[in-house]
């Protein structure tokens, strides 16, 4: 409709939030072996306010990420049969709703 503006809410934000979420990444664990395949990266994310997302990366790249977790644990599955044999960085980045971030990581290798 012409002269219409829709503006999107988006999540409420908390400016004065000034604490990072804590993060502890859980599976697959570092130093672990992990046969390729489908796999379920999860990480513990805490915060004070409250997490607003957890994103899951393997080097630099972006997995996936999880709104919506089962208590403090945040997970996503990872198709991991192509592209990830040998030695890799992978990482758990939580988000609060302030924009403060935290991460933890592991390093984990995967059998082709």
């Amino acid at each position: 409709m012409p002269g219409l503006l829709l503006l999107g809410l988006g999540c409420p934000s908390e400016p004065d939030d000034k604490v990072h979420p804590v993060t502890r990444f859980l599976s697959p664990a570092s130093g672990d072996t992990v046969p390729a395949g489908i796999v379920s990266m999860s990480a513990i994310a805490t915060d004070d306010v409250s997490v607003r997302r957890v994103t899951f990366w393997r080097d630099s790249t972006l997995l996936g990420f999880d709104e919506c977790p089962a208590g403090d644990t945040w997970s996503v599955l990872v198709d991991a049969r192509t592209g990830f044999p040998g030695w890799r960085h992978l990482a758990a980045n939580a988000i609060d709703r302030a924009g403060n971030q935290s991460f933890d990581t592991a390093w984990v290798f995967f059998t082709p």
